[in-house]
């Protein structure tokens, strides 16, 4: 977002607009695969308008985005060799853009390997980054979450503010048994190093991750007795950062079976521990809660006119009070071949003790606020699915989304890894912490220490929606209408009400997209 003086007006860009792209994509007689992306952007300004003038400064550059794949197979499909890259350039030298990256580039090789008539198999894969620019955005994307180069305690790592480039590797091993047998095994190890970035074409959610996930289960894949088939399933998970640290074990069970009435029900209990190296924001890493988590899950005959899908989970702690609440149903039903019917509505309870609220500066140092949350979240989807011949369709996409929180038991992290949760902060008492003016909260420490934060109370309102007519007037070849509308409200106070954030959400001015797209095929 540009700089703008108080009172002056500002108008973003919604999107950037594509000048142009270009695909190719086939396979020759040979088992040779090619496909190629390429896209060109335009260059984004915004508008400032105040009473000394308007301004329209670049908030998105000209920029070039490639996509490249090619894949061999030989021996009737049973050896496959990959490789992939992708390249991004942004033109231009504007200062204000100097947080963006100049150039990006990811290559990477895959490897498939098929034994014993299928009966196995071996995967393998690397990966290779780099990402070059301004001191400034190397700097940012160093701090960035999904770095945290700046993380307390993380001997490893370390930013550099003199870096113009960052590079990183990534990959994964793993051997597993056919799905079609009946005892299933599978290993694999992975991990992407705290350089890797992929994000510019792509997307990277955590780097500086390494982890072996095993899967073992059976089932009975025919009739028998009451089931057309059932199974059940054994899971380990476990994590680690580059640094050694021990961040994620977890270990899982669950059983399903399909009776012959097609109806299916399945249930999973899993014991989950977990250090979060990402829960304070560039801190220190916090040892989050040891807990338990089931779940439970009934199906209907799908193939039935009307049919639906019911979910449960409930996960709870070992180490304090916290605790969460699920409960999702889904309904179908197809009143005629042509018509498909789709509502879904969820809601969740959380009750979490160790909710991150903000970084807060004081004397002697950061300080690393938490509290006592209890959110609920409500969720519903409308999908429709109409055939009006068999060239001409229309769907439709609705989803309002609502979640509200509220803040209490505000703490200090302080031994962030120990083994008792009552270490691992120190809770602000009545004397050191209050709701000052403004819906801003003081503390005052016993050391000296002040410093305040805003209220993280919420109440969030979301409504997005999609409607689509589809017109295939040749074999391959359509033209889309496209109305897309969008809903967002947030305000920062708690409102526990369903009705009155139902109704605040469609008081809300909607955001309206119109398009149409043309798709072609040539053919000989």
């Amino acid at each position: 977002v540009p700089p703008s003086a108080d009172g002056a007006a500002l108008r973003m860009p919604e999107s950037t607009t594509i000048l142009g792209a270009a695909k190719v994509t086939g396979k020759t007689n040979g088992g040779l695969s090619v496909g190629v992306l390429q896209s060109i952007t335009q260059e984004e300004r915004a508008s400032i308008s105040s009473p000394f003038g308007t301004s329209e400064p670049v908030v998105v550059p000209f920029a070039s985005y490639t996509v490249a794949r090619v894949q061999k197979d030989w021996d009737k499909g049973n050896t496959m060799l990959g490789a992939m890259a992708t390249g991004t350039h942004r033109f231009g030298d504007d200062a204000v853009l100097a947080f963006l990256p100049r150039r990006a580039w990811t290559g990477g090789l895959d490897f498939t390997r098929f034994l014993a008539d299928r009966a196995f198999q071996l995967e393998a894969r690397a990966i290779l980054s780099r990402v070059e620019g301004e001191r400034s955005a190397i700097l940012e994307l160093q701090r960035s979450p999904v770095h945290y180069f700046q993380r307390e305690g993380a001997s490893h790592l370390g930013v550099d503010p003199e870096a113009t480039s960052l590079s990183g590797h990534s990959g994964f091993v793993r051997a597993s048994s056919s799905q079609s047998r009946r005892f299933r095994v599978s290993d694999q190890f992975h991990w992407y190093s705290p350089g890797l970035d992929l994000n510019d074409v792509g997307y990277l959610r955590q780097a500086d991750l390494k982890a072996n996930d095993l899967f073992l289960s059976w089932s009975q894949p025919e009739p028998k007795g009451p089931f057309r088939a059932y199974g059940i399933e054994l899971s380990r998970d476990d994590e680690w950062d580059f640094g050694g640290l021990h961040t994620r074990a977890s270990t899982s069970v669950e059983a399903s079976g399909t009776l012959r009435s097609k109806w299916r029900a399945a249930g999973e209990l899993s014991y989950e521990q977990v250090v979060d190296t990402r829960a304070l924001r560039g801190g220190p890493a916090l040892r989050w809660h040891d807990y338990f988590e089931g779940s439970l899950a009934l199906e209907s005959d799908p193939s039935r006119r009307t049919s639906f899908v019911a979910e449960a989970g409930h996960a709870w702690t070992t180490d304090d009070d916290s605790w969460s609440a699920e409960a999702s149903v889904r309904l179908n039903l197809r009143p005629s071949n042509r018509l498909l019917l789709a509502a879904e509505t969820s809601f969740e309870r959380l009750s979490d003790d160790l909710q991150y609220v903000t970084t807060a500066a004081a004397a002697g140092g950061a300080r690393y606020v938490l509290a006592h949350i209890d959110q609920d979240t409500w969720n519903l989807t409308l999908r429709v699915n109409l055939a009006l011949t068999p060239d001409l369709t229309l769907q439709y996409y609705g989803s309002p989304f609502i979640g509200t929180g509220r803040y209490g038991a505000f703490k200090r992290a302080t031994d962030t890894l120990a083994t008792r949760p009552e270490d691992r902060y120190h809770l602000y008492g009545p004397d050191e912490i209050a709701l000052g003016e403004g819906g801003r909260y003081v503390v005052s420490e016993e050391g000296g220490g002040r410093y305040s934060f805003a209220n993280p109370d919420f109440s969030f309102r979301e409504f997005r929606s999609n409607l689509v007519l589809r017109w295939e007037y040749r074999p391959g070849s359509s033209v889309y209408a496209v109305w897309s509308q969008g809903r967002t409200d947030e305000v920062a106070a708690w409102d526990s009400s369903f009705r009155s954030n139902w109704d605040d959400l469609w008081r809300t001015t909607p955001d309206n997209v119109f398009l149409v797209k043309i798709s072609h095929w040539f053919s000989p």
